[in-house]
């Protein structure tokens, strides 16, 4: 007794065959045609591009400010490439590419891997400025989201001090570097931000009648962030406080301290007022970028 059909397994056999040889076939015309998307402007797939060419691919996307593309680009270069010097230039500018897109977290992890992999390069310098702008823009965030009502303070001020130290331990260690400029730039800008906000810490205990808190928290500023702008602030609060407190004569003091040492109290305000305005958006330094030759 047969349990198959073998005159029909035949036909069945060769159907399936059909089958399955229009669906590689269509297959491979797809295979082709995404092959062929994937080819530039002068008719050369970029499957068959060289290492040099794959970077120039990227760095071209980088300098025609399309991070989004250039990020891919890049990304798949290291990935290709995960050794040599092309890629280590790579990674440092992919870092570039992440904190221009805001991914500060992704950013962060990035620069410090380099920093941790490649110590003795010879971009190293740019690697600790980038710890340093990157940290500044968790800053700035963190900075908007308590104008907007959602505050974690502790935060703010805990990145400013990352940021401050990451510039202080660049200038440290590579005296002779390109980005100490801008580095100190962005450091005072951090101290008059910590400054700031231990200066909204003070009014807070001062708007809930806490004066000796207010006190204290004002003596703070005074004594660490010498010439910050809201020094004067904090003279103005501490003074108040005291005569809040019913101690004339403490009051009297810290007002005449104030007036020995800030005589243009309004003029003073002003440049306040003025201060952060070219700090907002300082640019990001590009090590590989070509400047033009002087003639």
């Amino acid at each position: 007794m047969m349990l198959f059909n073998t005159k029909s397994r035949k036909p069945k056999n060769i159907a399936l065959s059909v089958v399955i040889i229009i669906a590689m076939t269509l297959s491979g015309c797809s295979i082709f045609q995404k092959s062929s998307d994937k080819e530039d402007k002068k008719g050369t797939s970029i499957f068959n591009e060289s290492q040099s060419q794959h970077y120039t691919r990227a760095s071209k996307q980088l300098g025609a400010n399309k991070f989004d593309q250039a990020l891919e680009t890049y990304n798949e270069f290291i990935i290709k490439y995960p050794f040599g010097d092309l890629s280590e230039r790579a990674r440092l500018e992919r870092i570039f590419i992440l904190n221009k897109l805001k991914s500060t977290e992704e950013a962060s992890v990035a620069v410090d891997s380099f920093i941790r992999q490649y110590p003795l390069h010879q971009n190293i310098d740019y690697a600790h400025y980038m710890r340093g702008v990157v940290l500044f823009e968790k800053k700035r965030t963190t900075v908007i989201e308590r104008l907007a009502g959602a505050v974690e303070v502790n935060r703010n001020k805990n990145n400013f001090e990352k940021s401050h130290d990451a510039f202080a331990e660049l200038i440290k260690k590579y005296p002779n570097s390109q980005y100490i400029p801008d580095a100190r730039q962005r450091m005072l800008h951090l101290r008059n931000n910590m400054a700031a906000y231990e200066m909204s810490v003070a009014n807070f205990y001062a708007s809930r009648n806490a004066h000796v808190a207010a006190i204290k928290r004002g003596q703070y500023i005074v004594e660490n962030y010498d010439q910050a702008p809201a020094v004067i602030d904090a003279l103005k609060l501490i003074a108040s406080s005291y005569q809040k407190m019913g101690l004339e004569d403490k009051a009297i003091e810290t007002q005449e301290i104030l007036e020995a040492n800030y005589a243009n109290i309004e003029g003073l305000n002003a440049k306040k007022k003025t201060a952060k305005k070219p700090f907002l958006r300082l640019p990001n330094l590009n090590p590989f970028k070509k400047t033009p030759k002087k003639s």
